[in-house]
């Protein structure tokens, strides 16, 4: 399932024995069900492989609602009621639990793993909390968000997190946390354009969130655009409720207006197509390589089915899937089809990841000066090579790059480190 290196100490001898780097760019969508409601409620956690169509359960455990399910390398983390398990895709077990009362979303730093909690957080427990990716435990917590959070993406050492508050709370904050020096930077109140803030996206140099604003009338929502050097807000007022909210691709947000699948165009802040694809999802993802749109429908009772459609509404492929789909991720893999196989090095970051025209590459967790730095695609063919001056963050101009999958390397004094790339057309 997912490519492991041996070594990557010369990574020109692994070109010349002429080994083929396969892209399957997404393998799979892991999905996470909630129970039918009884006394055998039972989360289940699968995955629908894309090219089989085959659907396979492969744990289960106590519970009756998912939250999120976020993919982060070879580990998918599954927030499930007060639960967050940790499971390794190359075999699909179990390697790590944590009980969080009132968890919602992860994202992951590192060796870290970032936890928000909304609804459900025990009282004088802090709603943002840092743990060890290995076994969950907790290493910091942020006691600086004093309310409910959500939606949370990381942007080099920088935590970014929607922080709506309660229910009935008629405005919304977004925090920015420092991981490194785990303090939290600045909670900013976005007033009522912020009221239901919920998912949160990176797109360039930009976070976008989504707000769902739905008790006004006439009804409609918020896209609000932070952008990361200046740290100014644009709020972008949809003429349409929008509600859940699907992913980023070819500039697009994908989200759910006015009880449909609709396009917003992040460089206009206008909503292109409210109608893409009609009727509502229980949850829905975009696969941003392969142009791909996954919702999944339910009556939280009887049945579960998951629908794959292409981004302009075309039904590609249906199936059959567990109770109460909530929550979803697709996983993206570079896969190696002869040994030795080669995984990739967690000390390389790069955002933002799918990339368009540039990519940013953070060489501040090497454990060595970089030198230089190459892009390879998957025949082992080099594309792109650039110099290194120090170990910052390097912005590298990648606009003559066509859309797909890439190796990305950076030689140091002592080694190679090596890490997979997508790059969508901006």
């Amino acid at each position: 399932m997912k490519a492991r290196i041996t070594s990557f100490l010369c990574f020109a001898v692994i070109l010349l024995s002429a080994m083929r780097l396969d892209a399957q760019t997404p393998t799979q969508v892991i999905i996470a069900n909630g129970g039918v409601f009884g006394a055998t409620n039972k989360v289940t956690v699968a995955s629908w492989d894309i090219t089989t169509g085959n659907y396979t359960v492969f744990d289960s455990f106590p519970g009756g609602s998912v939250q999120h399910v976020f993919i982060w390398g070879n580990d998918a983390y599954v927030s499930a009621d007060s639960t967050l398990m940790k499971y390794d895709l190359s075999t699909f077990t179990r390697t790590a639990e944590a009980r969080i009362y009132g968890i919602r979303q992860t994202a992951v730093y590192l060796d870290k793993v970032i936890v928000t909690k909304g609804y459900g957080t025990l009282q004088n427990t802090p709603y943002t909390e840092v743990r060890f990716a290995a076994n969950l435990g907790v290493t910091f917590t942020v006691p600086g968000i004093v309310d409910q959070c959500e939606g949370v993406v990381v942007v080099g050492d920088t935590a970014y997190i929607a922080n709506p508050g309660s229910y009935v709370r008629q405005s919304g904050d977004f925090a920015v946390l420092d991981i490194p020096g785990q303090s939290l930077e600045r909670v900013m109140n976005m007033d009522t354009m912020g009221k239901l803030i919920q998912d949160v996206y990176q797109h360039n140099d930009k976070i976008f969130t989504v707000n769902i604003n739905r008790f006004n009338s006439p009804a409609w929502g918020y896209i609000s655009e932070y952008d990361i050097p200046t740290a100014t807000f644009t709020h972008h007022r949809t003429n349409l409720p929008v509600a859940y909210s699907a992913g980023i691709a070819n500039g697009l947000l994908f989200a759910d207006f006015g009880g449909n699948v609709g396009s917003f165009d992040l460089s206009t802040g206008t909503i292109v197509d409210p109608s893409i694809i009609p009727g509502t999802f229980a949850m829905m993802t975009v696969d941003s390589v392969n142009d791909v749109f996954y919702g999944t429908r339910t009556d939280y009772f009887s049945y579960g089915k998951i629908y794959k459609y292409s981004l302009t509404g075309t039904l590609l492929d249906s199936a059959d899937i567990g109770i109460s789909p909530e929550a979803m991720a697709v996983d993206y893999n570079v896969t190696v089809s002869n040994t030795p196989k080669v995984a990739l090095d967690n000390s390389l970051k790069t955002f933002p990841q799918p990339f368009g025209n540039r990519l940013n590459v953070d060489l501040r967790h090497l454990n060595a000066p970089a030198q230089s730095l190459a892009i390879y695609d998957l025949s082992g063919r080099k594309l792109l090579t650039e110099t290194v001056s120090n170990n910052g963050v390097m912005s590298v101009a990648t606009d003559a790059l066509p859309a797909g999958a890439y190796i990305l390397q950076v030689q140091t004094r002592k080694g190679f480190a090596t890490t997979k790339v997508i790059k969508t057309q901006d």
